[in-house]
């Protein structure tokens, strides 16, 4: 009888051991769905890419010599409004949701990297406007923006 008493904790035992040692789920700490007690990939993972738009001195000042009042900012052809800088500007990138900044977030579903079309427009005093092209515009023509989920992405507004 003893020995069948041990037998069926051992077996009870196995059962839980193996039960826990399999919980599935996402394990990326960066994702917006992170299971903190499951130890295998299920491919569930979702995330949410936060992006802070800023811009330095120089480009404040060039606008404002410009009549140049807001931006309109488009970003994987949505338009998310405008922004009002004010002679606001940065030495360094400011961090996602840092006081006087535009930080938005784009959902990238179970995608923890994708590239997104970017786009401005400069808005004068006398409320014309003019696009003046893609924010991420290099020397390469390149006019999109890859962003990566559950990080701080940042867009220096240029021209």
């Amino acid at each position: 009888m003893k020995q069948f008493i041990i037998l069926i904790g051992f077996v009870v035992g196995l059962v839980f051991f193996f039960a826990s040692c399999g919980k599935s789920g996402c394990t990326d700490v960066n994702s917006t769905n992170y299971c903190e007690k499951c130890n295998q990939s299920d491919g569930s993972c979702t995330y949410k890419a936060p992006i802070v738009f800023w811009w330095k001195k120089a480009f404040a000042d060039s606008c404002t010599a410009h009549g140049i009042v807001k931006f309109g900012i488009t970003l994987d052809c949505i338009s998310l409004g405008n922004i009002s800088f004010s002679g606001q500007s940065w030495t360094s990138v400011p961090a996602c949701g840092a006081s006087s900044t535009l930080t938005v977030s784009k959902d990238l579903g179970v995608n923890k990297t994708v590239t997104v079309p970017v786009h401005y427009d400069v808005i004068f005093s006398n409320g014309s406007t003019s696009s003046l092209g893609d924010v991420s515009h290099g020397t390469s023509g390149d006019q999109s923006r890859q962003l990566i989920g559950g990080t701080c992405n940042n867009l220096e507004l240029t021209w």
